[in-house]
């Protein structure tokens, strides 16, 4: 399938662009002190996730950083909380993590193409 394939090469399998960072260069990002890959949360609909594959794959292989992938969820606003780096809801003050599990929340809708 071709999620199959976007998860193939977002692994690092082999580089695609045209210039891209070799899989053995790519680094990690740092967040107050702590190395770790750079965290993508996709959203569990057929669009989101393709597009967090592809925003997997340039990050990688544009920027050199090396990423990792949440498994997907079908909250938008569990989501955002891993990305702020909260463990509690908002309402509660969003206490929690020094370091957030998710640096970026990729969404996308397959009706915003359909839209004038």
């Amino acid at each position: 399938s071709q999620l199959a394939t976007l998860e193939h090469a977002q692994a690092g399998a082999a580089c695609g662009l045209l210039g891209a960072v070799p899989p053995e260069q790519r680094k990690n990002v740092s967040v107050k002190e702590h190395e770790m890959p750079f965290v993508i949360h996709p959203l569990d609909w057929p669009s989101a996730r393709i597009a967090a594959h592809l925003v997997a794959i340039l990050v990688a292989e544009i920027f050199g950083l090396r990423t990792s992938m949440l498994p997907p969820t079908p909250s938008t606003e569990s989501a955002l909380l891993k990305v702020a780096g909260c463990t509690v809801p908002v309402e509660q003050g969003c206490k929690g993590l020094d370091v957030p599990e998710a640096h970026v929340l990729v969404e996308a809708w397959e009706t915003a193409a359909t839209r004038n």
